[in-house]
C-alpha cells in the first residue's frame, strides 16, 4: 500500500528534513528575545513516550520553525522561538497526531502533560508530509504529494504534473522531469497501455492520485541484482488514493462546436488549402476499475480538433496547440488495459488499442541554404500533405514466481500499421541575388504497411541468501515493411535535363525485413556485505534485407531503373563479455564496468554481386557514482561508452529521389561510431522552505562520426551521402530553481538551458564546421493561495547563435521569445479560465515573419452534485493561430509555418462515473491544504 510506503519513507526522511528546514527557517533577529515551549508526552495509560516528534509551526501558513524529539522520559523542549502564535504538533508511529495552539509573548510556555492515544491505522507519521510538505526525496525516488498542489475540479493528471516543481509538460504531452524526458508512466507500479505516457496523463483524473513518484526504472536484471547496468528509464508512477481503488470511476464527455473563421481556398501544388470539412467535435469515454490485485481500463474517443490518440478524451485546449500543430487532424481510437496479480510474485499485464487518424497539413517552408564555400541560396517550399493511418498495438508483461528469488518474466509487444500518404509540393531555390536556380512541382502517393514485434524472456534465480544469483535473457525482434510509391515531378533549371527541364514519372517499391536475436548470461557474486561483482557474456545478431525497385513510366510501359534500384543484405554479429563491480554504503554507490565487444559485418549488394565484410573490436568502460549528501540533496554522475552501427539505409547504394532537388544515396563503406557520454546531476529539495534546485550537465564526444557529404550543382540540386568524418562533440545543461516569495504571496521558478553542438560535413569537397549555441532562459511567477484565483505569468527567451566556417555570411544570431499567461477564477460551481500565449520571432532571420498570438477562454458550471459539468470554450480569439517551427542544422536555417485550426467555439458536456472523490471540495479548487 502507498500509505505504508510513504510511512516508511517518512520515518527516515522527516527527521533529516526537519533539521534542514530549521536551517532554512527565517532567523529571529538578534535583538529579539527567544523562548521555548516544553512538555511531557504520555500514552493513555500514563506511560512516558520517547521518540515523539515535536514540531512548532508558525501561523498562519503552518511554516515549520523549530523541532525537537522527546527523550526517554517523554520530555521535549523546542527552543529558539520568537514571540508569536504557533501550532504544536506531536507525531509518533501508531498514535493519533496531537495539534494544539499556543502563543509566546514574553516568557517560556509550559504545555504540561500531553496524552496520545493509539491508532490501528498508522497514518499519523505522515501528517507533516501530507498537510504541509509537497514532496519527499529518498536515494532513488522523488515523491510528490498530490494533495499539496491544487488543481481545478475534474482536472487530468497532466494538469497536475504541470503544477509540480521540476516537471514540465509540452503541448504534445511530452513530459520532462529534471531536464530529462519521461519514458514511462505507470499506475500503481504497473504498465498502463504500453509505453505511451499521455494515455495515463490525459485520461486519469488528478483527484484519483495520492502520490506522484519520479525515479529511474531499472531493467529486469538490475532490479534483481541491485547492480546498475545503464538501462534505466526515467519513469513516473502514479499511486492512487484508497477511494480510487474501491469500485470504479471514469468520465463520459462530448462536445460540438462551430468554426468562426472561413479557411481560404488557395491553390497549392495540385490541391487547395482546406480547413475542417465538418463541425468541430470531440467526445470520449474513460472507465477505470482498480483494486489491490486487478486493474481494468477502457478508453475510447473521437475528435477533429487535433487531439490525437487517447488524448482526445481530455479537452486540453482542443485545437489550441499554441503556436504549434501539424495541420488538421481527425482521429478515432479505443483500447482496453488489464492487469492482475496472483500468487506471491506472479502477475500479468496486457493492453490493446486501435488508433485511426486522418491528417491534412498545408505548410510553407523557408530555408537559408549553405551550398558551398562561396554559394548560398534561399529555398521556398509549399506543400499539401494528406495522410490516413491505422495502428493496432498489443502488449504483454507476464511474470511467474516459481519460488522466493526465482521467477520467469515475458515481455512482448506487437504492432500492425497501414498508411496512405499523398503529398503535393512546389519548391523554388533562388540565389542570394534573387535569380531562380531551380524549381520543382512534385506529386507523390505512398502506401505503406508494416508489422513489428519484440519479445524478451527473462529467467532469474537467487542461489544463496548472500545475493549470489544467475540471470539469463533471450531477446527477439522482428519487423517487416512494404512501401509502394507513385512519383511524378517536373523539374526546371539551368543545366537540368534537356533544355533545362526534367520530367520524372516513376513507380517505386521497397520491401524490407529485420530480425534481431540475442542471448545474455550473467552471474552475480557478493564480495562483502556492501559490494558485488557481476560477470556476464552476450551474443547478438542483427539480420536485415531490403529490396528497392524503381520503374520509369515515361515511355508508356514500366522500365527498370538500374541506377536507382538496389537489393541489399547485411548481418551484424556481436560477442561481448565483461564485468561490473558495485560498492555501496548507506549514502553512496559506485559501479565500475568494462565490456569487450567484437562485432562483424557481412553485407551483400545483391544486384551488383558485391560483398562488404568488416570486423571491429571495442572496449566499452562505464562508471556510475551516486552520493546522498543529505535527505534532500543528491549528486549523480554517470559515464558510458557505446557504439552505433550504420543503418541499412545508410549502407545501401539505393538512390532516394523522393525530393528530386535533394537526392540521397547510401554508402556501403561506413564504419561504426564510438561515443563517450557523461552526465552529472544535482537534486535539492527542502520539504519545508519549499526551495528546490535541479542541475544537470551532459556531454558527448563522438569519434568516427557519421555525417554527410553534399555535392551541389550550379543549378542548386543537392546530392547527399553519409560519410565518416573525424570527431564531433556537444555539451548541454539545464538548471531549475524554485522558491516561494511569501512577502508577495507568490512562487517563482527560474530555468536556464544550454546546448552547444560542434559538427562537420563536406560541401563540394570542402569541410564545413558548424557551431550551434542555444541559451534558454525562463521565468514563471504564480500566486500561492489558489482557492479562488489561480494566476501565472511566464516568459521564455531562446537565444540562438549559429556559425558556419564555409560561409560566414550565413551566420545567424537570433532570439525567439514566448510569453505565457494563465488565469482562472473559482466562484462556487462556476469556473472561468483564460490562457494567452504570444510568440515573437526574430525578424533578422526572416524579415516578413509573423509573430503569433493565441488566446483561448472558457466558462464552465458544475451540476448535479458535481457529477456533471457544462463548458463553453472559445479558441484562437485573436485569429492568429498557426504552427511555427524554427530549425537550424549544419546545412540550413529553416522556418516552417503550418495552417492549423483557427477561431472556433465548442460546447461540451461531461459526466463523472463512479465515486465523487474531491470534485467539489470547498466549492472551488481541488485540495485546499497548506503549501508552506
Amino acid at each position: 500500500m502507498q500509505v505504508t510506503r510513504l510511512q516508511s519513507i517518512a520515518k527516515t526522511a522527516v527527521p533529516g528534513a526537519l533539521a534542514l528546514a530549521a536551517a532554512f527557517a527565517a532567523p529571529v533577529p538578534g535583538t529579539a528575545q527567544q523562548y521555548s515551549v516544553r512538555g511531557v508526552v504520555q500514552d493513555s495509560a500514563g506511560v512516558s513516550l520517547s521518540g515523539v516528534m515535536a514540531v512548532a509551526l508558525a501561523k498562519p501558513d503552518s511554516v515549520l520553525t523549530q523541532f525537537a524529539t522527546a527523550g526517554p522520559g517523554g520530555q521535549f523542549s523546542i527552543g529558539r522561538l520568537g514571540p508569536g502564535e504557533y501550532i504544536l504538533q506531536l507525531t509518533l508511529i501508531g498514535y493519533a497526531t496531537i495539534r494544539q495552539d499556543f502563543a509566546i509573548a514574553d516568557s517560556d510556555v509550559e504545555v504540561g502533560v500531553v496524552k496520545m492515544s493509539t491508532r490501528a491505522v498508522e497514518l499519523d507519521p505522515l501528517v507533516v508530509s501530507i498537510d504541509h510538505v509537497p514532496f519527499l526525496i529518498t536515494s532513488d525516488t522523488l515523491a510528490y504529494n498530490a494533495a499539496a498542489f491544487e488543481v481545478r475540479p475534474n482536472a487530468t493528471v497532466e494538469e497536475l504534473l504541470e503544477r509540480l516543481p521540476g516537471i514540465e509538460v509540452d503541448e504534445d504531452g511530452t513530459i520532462t522531469a529534471q531536464g530529462e524526458e519521461v519514458e514511462n508512466v505507470l499506475v500503481e507500479g504497473r504498465e498502463f497501455f504500453g509505453d505511451d505516457p499521455t494515455i495515463a496523463t490525459r485520461n486519469l483524473r488528478a483527484d484519483a492520485v495520492e502520490t506522484v513518484e519520479v525515479y529511474d526504472r531499472l531493467s529486469d536484471m538490475a532490479e534483481f541484482t541491485g547492480i546498475p547496468d545503464g538501462q534505466e528509464e526515467l519513469t513516473i508512477n502514479l499511486d492512487l488514493r484508497e477511494e480510487a481503488k474501491a469500485g470504479y470511476f471514469g468520465m463520459i464527455e462530448g462536445g460540438l462546436g462551430a468554426d468562426l473563421v472561413e479557411y481560404p481556398d488557395v491553390p497549392l501544388g495540385s490541391s487547395p488549402v482546406a480547413g475542417r470539412d465538418m463541425l468541430p467535435y470531440n467526445g470520449g469515454l474513460s472507465l477505470f476499475r482498480f483494486d489491490m490485485r486487478t486493474q481494468l481500463a477502457v478508453l475510447g474517443g473521437a475528435n477533429n480538433v487535433n487531439s490525437g490518440g487517447f488524448g482526445g478524451v481530455s479537452f486540453r485546449g482542443g485545437g489550441g496547440e499554441i503556436g504549434g500543430g501539424n495541420g488538421f487532424s481527425e482521429s478515432m481510437n479505443g483500447g482496453v488495459n488489464f492487469s492482475s496479480r496472483f500468487g506471491e510474485n506472479s502477475s500479468v499485464e496486457t493492453s490493446y488499442f486501435l488508433g485511426m487518424r486522418d491528417n491534412r497539413s498545408d505548410s510553407q517552408i523557408k530555408q537559408q541554404l549553405l551550398l558551398g564555400s562561396d554559394v548560398t541560396s534561399h529555398m521556398d517550399r509549399k506543400a499539401s500533405d494528406l495522410s490516413e493511418t491505422d495502428n493496432h498495438n498489443l502488449s504483454l508483461n507476464a511474470r511467474w514466481g516459481i519460488a522466493d528469488g526465482h521467477d520467469i518474466r515475458l515481455r512482448g509487444r506487437m504492432g500492425i500499421s497501414a498508411a496512405l500518404t499523398t503529398s503535393n509540393s512546389q519548391q523554388e531555390t533562388r540565389a542570394v541575388a534573387g535569380d531562380v536556380l531551380n524549381s520543382a512541382l512534385t506529386d507523390r502517393v505512398s502506401e505503406r504497411g508494416s508489422t513489428n514485434g519484440n519479445a524478451v524472456l527473462t529467467w532469474r534465480k537467487r542461489l544463496a541468501d548472500n545475493g549470489r544469483s544467475l540471470f539469463a535473457e533471450l531477446r527477439g525482434n522482428l519487423s517487416d515493411s512494404e512501401v509502394e510509391t507513385d512519383l511524378e515531378s517536373d523539374i526546371k533549371g539551368e543545366g537540368i535535363g534537356r533544355e533545362g527541364q526534367q520530367d520524372i514519372l516513376q513507380e517505386q517499391t521497397s520491401v524490407g525485413q529485420t530480425f534481431t536475436q540475442g542471448l545474455r548470461l550473467s552471474m552475480t557474486e557478493p564480495l562483502s556485505a556492501m559490494s558485488q561483482l557481476e560477470l556476464f557474456a552476450e551474443t547478438r545478431s542483427l539480420m536485415e534485407d531490403e529490396d528497392q525497385s524503381v520503374w520509369d513510366l515515361g515511355s508508356g510501359s514500366p522500365v527498370l531503373n538500374d541506377e536507382q534500384s538496389s537489393a541489399f543484405e547485411r548481418t551484424y554479429s556481436y560477442l561481448q563479455g565483461g564485468f561490473r563491480l558495485n560498492a555501496s554504503t548507506s549514502d553512496t554507490r559506485l559501479t565500475l564496468g568494462l565490456r569487450v565487444q567484437g562485432s562483424n559485418l557481412d553485407g551483400h549488394i545483391i544486384d551488383r554481386d558485391e560483398e562488404i565484410t568488416n570486423g571491429y573490436t571495442h572496449w566499452l568502460p562505464t562508471a556510475d557514482y551516486r552520493i546522498q549528501v543529505s535527505r534532500q540533496r543528491q549528486i549523480n554522475i554517470r559515464y558510458t561508452t557505446s557504439t552505433q552501427e550504420p543503418s541499412l539505409t545508410q549502407l545501401q547504394t539505393f538512390t532516394d529521389n523522393s525530393n528530386p532537388l535533394n537526392i540521397y544515396t547510401g554508402n556501403p563503406n561506413l564504419t561504426p561510431e564510438y561515443r563517450h557520454s557523461i552526465r552529472a546531476e544535482y537534486r535539492s529539495f527542502d520539504m519545508f522552505s519549499f526551495r528546490n534546485l535541479f542541475v544537470y550537465v551532459r556531454a558527448n564526444y563522438l569519434t568516427n562520426n557519421i555525417t554527410q557529404s553534399r555535392t551541389v550543382t550550379e543549378a542548386g540540386i543537392q546530392s547527399r551521402m553519409p560519410v565518416n568524418l573525424g570527431d564531433s562533440w556537444n555539451i548541454g545543461g539545464w538548471a531549475s530553481f524554485g522558491t516561494p516569495l511569501r512577502f508577495m504571496g507568490a512562487d517563482v521558478d527560474l530555468d536556464y538551458g544550454l546546448n552547444f553542438n560542434n559538427s562537420q560535413e563536406y560541401v563540394n569537397g570542402d569541410q564545413n564546421d558548424t557551431h550551434r549555441l542555444v541559451n534558454t532562459i525562463g521565468v514563471e511567477l504564480e500566486n500561492r493561495v489558489k482557492r479562488t484565483v489561480d494566476v501565472s505569468v511566464g516568459v521564455t527567451f531562446d537565444m540562438n547563435d549559429v556559425q558556419y566556417s564555409l560561409s560566414e555570411e550565413l551566420n545567424q544570431n537570433y532570439v525567439n521569445t514566448r510569453l505565457n499567461t494563465r488565469a482562472a477564477v473559482y466562484a462556487g460551481a462556476w469556473y472561468l479560465s483564460s490562457q494567452f500565449s504570444y510568440r515573437v520571432f526574430d525578424q533578422d532571420v526572416y524579415s516578413d515573419g509573423q509573430d503569433v498570438a493565441y488566446w483561448q477562454a472558457s466558462i464552465s458550471r458544475r451540476l448535479l452534485g458535481d457529477k456533471a459539468e457544462v463548458k463553453l470554450a472559445a479558441f484562437d480569439l485573436l485569429r492568429q493561430n498557426q504552427g511555427v517551427n524554427f530549425t537550424n542544422t549544419a546545412s540550413y536555417i529553416q522556418e516552417e509555418r503550418v495552417q492549423v485550426p483557427g477561431q472556433y467555439a465548442m460546447l461540451t458536456f461531461s459526466w463523472n462515473l463512479g465515486f465523487g472523490m474531491m470534485s467539489g471540495a470547498g466549492g472551488g479548487i481541488v485540495s485546499t491544504r497548506g503549501r508552506g
